[in-house]
């Protein structure tokens, strides 16, 4: 049996726990950032999103079986009632009401066999990294994308902010994501769900596996796009998006402004240390300001 497949298990198996990403890194014997971002690479979703789902579909033959809504929100350690019939219909398309009235049977989806036998490509080396070092490469990986933009002359300004709370704010004014080309790309890279290969064109040069990964091991994110007149917005915490995707008319020139904060509960008293980022920044030969 292969690491994926553990952990696949692992999540079956305690699929009513209050499963969180620190605790099945733990069980796979990586830490939280390598481990996320290989079980992105690996799945095609981030670990949180593909933990939902699975709680969803197991959630529906206890809905079927006359459980009530608040008891089954209860046993699959959703925060409330509201936040599962939030996210059922999310996944499902209706409410679990409607589901419960109308849906005589359901069939419990396996995890694909194909899945079963992709492996996690961790590298032991950088994965000695701590948590410190770790929470750092969150930010080098959403600079990464803003760095090629300046590299390839698309982009002349990048910004990065320390706010409060240990939220940090990074801005661009590079080509924006190609929202017009398909507007329903944009949720569906930070969600973590499935993206066609033709979709996966449509995105240029997005490093999707690197945001998602930020994205599953933030509390929150706030990810804004300038381009053609318009703006773009989305917000998301714990990997999870609050709302549809926000389309304003905007005379913004273009760019990108990506803003996070790190999971609290997986990088306990870390803090930013300017040094350590200005350092990354000068070996990555690139104009960015720190404030």
């Amino acid at each position: 049996m292969n690491e994926l497949e553990r952990v696949i298990d692992y999540i079956e198996e305690n699929i009513t726990e209050d499963i969180g990403l620190k605790d099945i890194a733990a069980y796979a014997g990586y830490s939280p950032f390598y481990f996320s971002r290989s079980f992105v690479k690996a799945a095609g979703l981030s670990v949180s999103e593909y933990i939902r789902i699975r709680k969803l579909q197991h959630s529906v033959p206890d809905l079927l079986n006359g459980m009530k809504i608040i008891d089954i929100a209860i046993k699959y350690s959703f925060d409330s009632h509201e936040g599962y019939t939030r996210s059922f219909k999310g996944l499902f398309g209706s409410s679990p009401s409607i589901v419960k009235r109308n849906m005589k049977e359901y069939l419990l989806p396996e995890v694909s066999g194909k899945l079963r036998k992709r492996n996690l490509d961790v590298n032991a080396e950088v994965e000695k990294m701590d948590l410190s070092s770790e929470m750092h490469m969150l930010l080098f990986e959403v600079l990464k994308n803003s760095i090629e933009e300046a590299k390839e002359g698309f982009c002349t300004e990048i910004t990065v902010s320390f706010l409060e709370g240990n939220s940090v704010r990074i801005s661009d004014d590079g080509r924006g994501l190609p929202i017009e080309k398909g507007e329903d790309i944009f949720p569906k890279i930070f969600e973590g769900k499935l993206i066609t290969k033709k979709e996966y064109l449509l995105t240029d040069n997005l490093v999707l596996d690197e945001i998602k990964t930020v994205n599953a091991l933030s509390e929150s994110m706030q990810v804004t796009v300038y381009r053609k007149g318009k703006c773009y917005r989305q917000d998301y915490i714990k990997g999870i998006a609050q709302h549809p995707l926000i389309e304003t008319a905007d005379a913004h020139k273009t760019g990108m402004v990506i803003e996070f904060t790190p999971d609290s509960e997986i990088f306990t008293n870390c803090r930013w240390d300017k040094e350590k980022i200005s350092g990354w920044i000068s070996e990555n030969g690139c104009d960015v300001l720190l404030r």
